[in-house]
């Protein structure tokens, strides 16, 4: 049974057939399905594509219509990103994404192919939420004589180092009058949320030659999006455009970026906090928590996740394969929305990072493999609180560091409640107060403490 491919003209179908000799088969006896209702694609879903060693072959992704999403390529079963538009991220130059702008096709064009590049290719569009295709490349070598030694791409193989807007002057002597560095990842298209993290938490920060803050984003090869994040800069000086793309999978590469710029240009400072723009946080209470740990030393404070386990399920947007960690647990870790680092761990970090397989899981990777890697230490502080708050319980979020996934709308209420002092709280803020909460390894367990231990007892 043979399976229909996407209408092209013919001469766009004889250029396609001479550089590849792929041919659409059915998937476990079933040919390809349909695109589901409101997807993206044109083309079907598992698609095969069968070639032999040393041929070229096109993994195709037909879009309905041409839009501002971008799109990406990823080997499915180690979660390895290939291509951002027709941007590369890995070492094999036999790889290669582009668009055939008559068909609105984003094909992924792989030469020379073997045995070891069959599997999963999964094509996304960066809709909200995600919309995916999947295309199974199946390679046939029936005497197994066309096997080659495949590379392993390393963290290092996939970053570009450097920034294309540095801003050394953000952190003047290196940071040796600097007490904290508060380094906020944000998407380049989020600028209003930057706006109002400026004019609510990050204001105890202004004027203040103790502490630095500095945004860090993605490059960008839309003119407009260039434009605006350089005027901002010219506004606030507080941008750090570092060179990688926006993806979920190149989040490790997102701070790696912030600790590379903490390392170059701040690494005198004492603490280095990487935060989400989409956290809340105390500056205030963050300060009363350094001072009472003004002397650690090679350590990573915040919401420690202990007993971790790999996602083995294939349909999952975490799943991670055997073949990128093979261990049924990983070394405990530090959840990704919001820490504390001291400065005389990041270099180091960073380095043992650089040299591991790359790994797509930012926090797994840099607070947990990468710190034990280091000999650097991971330290509950319950304050910092990876999971979201009521809006309306201001006097929690004026015991805690930071809460996660407060929206930009709130954000300015909130701050307006938790700095107004006609507001009465039975507490005020001190790192012993959460010492019921630190020692619970569950989550579960640790998020009931955080959301009720300041909770005043009912009466009766």
């Amino acid at each position: 049974m043979l399976c229909r491919r996407p209408p092209l003209p013919l001469l766009l179908l004889l250029l396609d057939a001479a550089l590849s000799e792929e041919k659409c088969q059915p998937v476990f006896d079933v040919c390809e399905s349909a695109p589901s209702a409101n997807t993206h694609f044109l083309s079907k879903n598992n698609t095969q594509v069968v070639a032999s060693p040393g041929e070229t072959v096109l993994l195709p992704c037909q879009l309905q219509k041409p839009s501002d999403y971008k799109v990406s390529w990823l080997f499915k079963a180690t979660r390895r990103l290939l291509t951002v538009q027709d941007w590369t991220f890995t070492q094999d130059d036999r790889l290669s994404a582009r668009l055939n702008t008559f068909t609105n096709t984003w094909n992924l064009k792989i030469t020379n192919v073997s045995v070891e590049d069959s599997g999963i290719y999964e094509c996304q569009v960066s809709a909200h939420p995600w919309d995916r295709l999947q295309v199974r490349l199946k390679i046939s070598d029936p005497d197994g004589s066309n096997r080659r030694t495949e590379h392993v791409p390393l963290v290092r193989d996939y970053g570009e180092p450097g920034f294309h807007l540095e801003n050394s002057a953000l952190c003047p002597d290196g940071g040796q009058n600097v007490k904290l560095v508060i380094l906020v990842q944000s998407a380049l298209q989020n600028s209003n949320q930057r706006s109002v993290i400026r004019h609510t938490w990050a204001r105890p920060a202004n004027f203040r030659d103790d502490i630095v803050m500095g945004f860090v984003v993605a490059r960008t090869d839309d003119p407009a999006l260039q434009k605006g994040v350089e005027y901002e800069q010219s506004l606030y000086g507080d941008i750090i455009q570092a060179n990688f793309v926006d993806h979920y999978n190149n989040l490790t590469l997102k701070t790696l970026a912030s600790l590379e710029w903490f390392d170059v240009h701040c690494g005198a400072a004492k603490f280095v906090l990487k935060v989400d723009d989409d956290v809340f946080l105390n500056i205030r209470n963050l300060e009363s928590f350094i001072d009472e740990h003004r002397d650690a030393r090679r350590t990573i404070f915040g919401n420690v996740i202990y007993n971790p386990m790999p996602n083995r399920d294939k349909e999952s947007r975490y799943y991670v394969s055997p073949k990128i960690w093979e261990k049924t647990k990983y070394p405990r870790y530090t959840s990704g929305p919001l820490y504390l680092v001291t400065g005389d761990s990041v270099r180091e970090l960073r380095q043992r990072v650089l040299e591991r397989p790359y790994f797509f899981i930012e926090d797994v990777t840099v607070t947990g493999i990468g710190a034990k890697m280091a000999a650097v230490r991971r330290v509950r502080a319950p304050e910092f609180f990876t999971y979201p708050v009521p809006l309306t319980d201001t006097c929690l979020y004026r015991m805690l560091v930071g809460a996660h996934q407060v929206p930009a709308k709130e954000m300015s209420a909130l701050w307006n409640r938790v700095v107004d002092k006609t507001l009465k709280c039975p507490y005020t803020y001190e790192p012993k107060h959460w010492k019921p909460c630190t020692k619970l390894k569950a989550q579960e367990s640790l998020k009931h403490c955080v959301l009720t231990l300041f909770t005043a007892p009912k009466n009766g």
